[in-house]
């Protein structure tokens, strides 16, 4: 009995031990024994940041790794390359397994954003004429873009971008559509008006032609301010007026030219020179526009050039009445307090705006921020109203203590961007409110038939 009980104790327990041999062989599969080596993984990758429709290259090697376990890129083996494109940023995950345990590896490969940027200010175009568009794309390979009018009726443009305009007048929304990712897309106003341009050789400077004829000039006295009246009617010669108001970058060219001190800088500095130059006094308006070959505007050319023949209120429309003397204000045609700041604020532009922002405020004859902005000089003395007598060419006063400014500033409200609506300062006055445009009382556009209009330009002026 004892010799039995010794023999299955022997061999019992032989048995068993064999049995847990067999079964902490499978237990080790999840479990790593100290004496089998841990599997290592590489996983690189040969570019990290890419344009959108870009290619990458993943390379991957293993030791003591027998398998994949999981892989979000399609790697079956435990070695090798593959090349992905992706379409956002991504992150690349690879596990493996060997008897010896489990490893993981991953990088992340940066997509950039894609963006569509229309060439700004869109120009105006004739009705009937065609204009060439453009559009940037950043952020991927293929930078070319599908275009299209949104609005039916609003023209056609090509697959270049170029734009043809109706026959009637308005403003047109153009789109443009990255064809890397037509989920992004830019879209803009172009203004489509009856205009003839011209260019200064001096400056640079695009001019629009006002045609001789009538308008309606200041305000009725039961309408505006007692200075705005009397409401008349006056026929102005045709002139070109700038169709912007003269830039910083113009002025700092005039500077050079000249010799001319450049005026401070405003708070928001000089660096962006599309801004309407700032800090100029009716002197300094004055000079610039003499060596152009031109001159400051009168009040009734830059009446005119503002509110056409009809009488409106503001540049794009409205009539001014007793009981709404701010008939037809719209704050997003034009910069204004409601959209501008005089320091950094969220959501607010700092100051003026670059000339030719609001393609919807542009003026019956093609001239832009002649609401807000800026406050622009005028040639004319003032005094408190007009002369009734005045209605052939007036140019105002022959002398006085104050030039006059017309169109409200970005530090304005509707009232003062009104177009009948008078300022005046004294000549060496300036400030980060007021700049100007000029005017040049030039043979009109089709004065000289071989000369085309809107390709006229002027001869540089003498210095």
């Amino acid at each position: 009995m004892r010799l039995r009980m010794v023999w299955m104790m022997l061999f019992g327990f032989t048995w068993a031990l064999g049995g847990c041999g067999a079964g902490g062989g499978q237990t080790l599969t999840s479990t790593p024994s100290g004496g089998r080596p841990s599997p290592t993984l590489t996983l690189t990758v040969d570019h990290a940041s890419l344009l959108r429709g870009e290619s990458a290259v993943l390379t991957w090697s293993c030791t003591h790794a027998t398998s994949v376990t999981a892989c979000n890129f399609g790697a079956t083996t435990v070695s090798g390359m593959r090349t992905v494109a992706p379409a956002a940023t991504t992150d690349y995950t690879l596990a493996v397994y060997g008897d010896g345990g489990t490893a993981t590896a991953h990088v992340t490969v940066t997509v950039a954003t894609v963006a569509v940027n229309l060439a700004t200010p869109l120009p105006l175009v004739g009705v009937g004429k065609t204009v060439q568009l453009a559009a940037t794309v950043v952020g991927a390979v293929s930078t070319t873009v599908t275009w299209r009018v949104v609005e039916p009726g609003g023209g056609s443009v090509s697959a270049t971008g170029l734009y043809t305009a109706p026959a009637t007048r308005g403003a047109y929304h153009v789109e443009a559509a990255s064809t890397a990712d037509p989920s992004v897309t830019a879209s803009a106003l172009v203004a489509v008006v009856a205009v003839t341009t011209t260019t200064n050789a001096t400056d640079g400077a695009t001019l629009v032609w006002v045609p001789t004829g009538p308008f309606q000039m200041g305000s009725p006295a039961s309408v505006g301010y007692p200075q705005e009246s009397p409401a008349r009617v006056v026929t102005q010669d045709g002139f070109w007026i700038g169709q912007y108001e003269v830039t910083v970058a113009q002025y700092q060219a005039f500077c050079t030219a000249t010799h001319r001190t450049l005026p401070a800088a405003p708070a928001w500095g000089w660096d962006d020179t599309t801004h309407p130059m700032v800090n100029v006094s009716w002197d300094d308006a004055a000079a610039y526009a003499v060596w152009v070959g031109g001159a400051l505007p009168t009040e009734a050319q830059w009446e005119k050039a503002a509110r056409g023949t009809d009488g409106r209120n503001y540049p794009w429309g409205g009539r001014a009445t007793a009981a709404d003397i701010t008939n037809g204000w719209d704050p997003s045609c034009c910069a204004n307090l409601s959209n501008s700041a005089p320091l950094p604020m969220s959501g607010m532009q700092d100051g003026p705006w670059p000339v030719g922002t609001f393609v919807q405020g542009v003026s019956p004859y093609g001239a832009w921020d002649m609401a807000g902005n800026v406050w622009e000089w005028c040639r004319d003395w003032y005094a408190p109203g007009y002369d009734p007598t005045a209605t052939t060419n007036p140019t105002g006063p022959t002398t006085g203590s104050y030039r006059v400014l017309h169109g409200g500033s970005w530090n304005d409200i509707a009232v003062s961007c009104r177009c009948a609506f008078r300022y005046f300062l004294a000549p060496t006055d300036a400030g980060n409110y007021a700049g100007f445009r000029y005017v040049i009382a030039a043979p009109g556009p089709m004065a000289n038939h071989s000369v085309l209009p809107g390709k006229r330009t002027f001869p540089r002026a003498r210095e």
